[in-house]
């Protein structure tokens, strides 16, 4: 029976040495059979049990007070994991957590968030739409109307339309909001246009949700 000895275990997951057969085991060993049981499989370096280091992590995650940014995990076990998988195979906590868990971070056993953005009242600060955030829009509109094979007649896509809303409506039938952040890394990587930057892009995308606010832009933000 093919087994492996095992290296180094803790709650959070194991290291094995290579495959051994069963009488050249060590004491402490776990059969080809036994691993796939946990859903696992051997590969090199330390080797995490995903699904309860994701929980436990989360746990973690959630307990940061609000208006602070990092706490500091007093599970040893659980850092130690993260720190030996993090060493093999480079796997920070973002990666390991998906796109929910963007701007985390961990520094030994503090886990930390990004900071926010805020104002005196401790409210994160969005700013509002302007027209140019509208002009920008379209540019992304039309770069998406041609990856859906329309090209609009003389290249250029009126941003001075007679009604804003009606126009985003109605592209909005055609274009997916995918196709405009293709639009943008096209933009960026081919042409020499200025794209739009990420908060730009936070911008038109509220707009592109609520259309209602491409009706009304402030006076003095027509840049």
């Amino acid at each position: 029976m093919r087994c492996y000895n095992i290296e180094y275990q803790n709650e959070y997951g194991l290291e094995l040495s290579g495959v051994v057969e069963i009488e050249d085991a060590d004491e402490d060993f776990i059969t080809e059979d036994e691993l796939k049981e946990m859903g696992l499989e051997k590969t090199y370096g330390f080797m995490l049990y995903t699904a309860k280091v994701k929980r436990e992590c989360k746990k973690w995650i959630a307990k940061i007070p609000e208006g602070k940014t990092s706490i500091k995990c007093t599970n040893v076990e659980l850092i130690e994991a993260l720190k030996r998988n993090f060493l093999d195979r480079s796997t920070s906590i973002q990666m390991l957590l998906g796109k929910n868990y963007v701007g985390v971070t961990r520094s030994g056993p503090v886990f930390k968030l990004k900071p926010k953005e805020l104002n005196s009242k401790g409210k994160k600060v969005t700013r509002a739409p302007r027209l140019s955030d509208w002009f920008k829009l379209m540019d992304l509109a039309k770069t998406g109307l041609a990856a859906n094979h329309i090209f609009i007649s003389g290249g250029t896509l009126s941003k001075e339309v007679p009604d804003r809303l009606k126009t985003l409506t109605s592209l909005k039938k055609i274009v997916r909001w995918y196709d405009m952040e293709n639009a943008n890394k096209t933009i960026s990587e081919y042409y020499n246009e200025r794209h739009a930057t990420e908060e730009q892009m936070s911008v038109i995308k509220r707009m592109w949700w609520k259309p209602e606010l491409v009706v009304d832009f402030k006076a003095g933000k027509k840049k």
